[in-house]
């Protein structure tokens, strides 16, 4: 199953769930503290969320690239 790493409010956080939401696409939903900077820079080298992992483990971020 894939996995969207993400803040609670964030903007474009917001827009990938609810794109996700609209598309009725089954994730893991995997909520980020404001302080955790390890965890994005393992994922994808940059600290920068909405982060969707798929099932391979390829990570992407750009809410824009990610609802494509």
């Amino acid at each position: 199953m894939s996995t969207l790493y993400h803040y609670v409010h964030c903007p474009y956080c917001i827009r990938v769930r609810m794109t996700l939401a609209f598309l009725d696409e089954n994730y893991r939903d995997c909520i980020l503290a404001y302080d955790d900077e390890e965890t994005p820079l393992e994922l994808t080298g940059v600290k920068m969320l909405p982060i969707w992992q798929d099932e391979s483990g390829k990570a992407m971020n750009e809410s824009l690239d990610i609802i494509k």
